[in-house]
């Protein structure tokens, strides 16, 4: 049996409680919020040094680029040079850049006459009229020329047809 006195103790004890309680839950939820907020921070800090390592190799790749582009500039220049300074060279033997329309072959490639004769190998264009300009067209070019070759110090020779014995 309760006494009022013993009723109201109860009461005031009841009411410290809640409080209490009250006042964990407010520090559990101020808890509870700072972690995410700090959590969040952290994410944004991670996010801002991603952000800062790729803007970072994207100024590396671009650097890259513009010095390869620069090495490709100075390449074509000086292949620009290099073919100028051809054209010269050959204007200078008397022949237009396009070496009056004479094809030139690859070293054993064959090719077939427009008027229905057999193919013709590498010896073919010797006989043909020029073939002296196309090997020093050829040089200058840097090409192979059939029935020509190179000499060990640099200068074009006809080649010699071997003879082969009657069979």
């Amino acid at each position: 049996i309760f006494t009022p006195v013993c009723l109201r103790e109860l009461w005031q004890m009841s009411e410290c409680r809640g409080k209490l309680l009250k006042e964990q839950k407010a520090r559990h939820a101020l808890m509870l919020r700072k972690e995410r907020l700090e959590a969040e921070v952290i994410r944004l800090r991670c996010a801002i040094e991603a952000d800062g390592r790729s803007r970072r190799a994207q100024e590396c790749k671009a650097e890259a680029q513009n010095s390869r582009m620069e090495e490709l500039r100075e390449e074509l220049r000086q292949e620009r040079t290099k073919r100028e300074a051809l054209e010269k060279q050959v204007e200078k033997l008397g022949h237009q850049p396009n070496y009056d329309g004479v094809e030139v072959e690859g070293v054993g490639e064959k090719r077939r006459r427009s008027d229905g004769e057999p193919e013709t190998g590498r010896g073919s264009s010797q006989s043909e009229q020029g073939g002296g300009d196309r090997c020093r067209l050829a040089k200058m070019a840097s090409i192979a020329v059939p029935g020509w070759k190179r000499q060990h110090d640099g200068s074009w020779s006809e080649e010699k047809k071997r003879k082969t014995a009657p069979a």
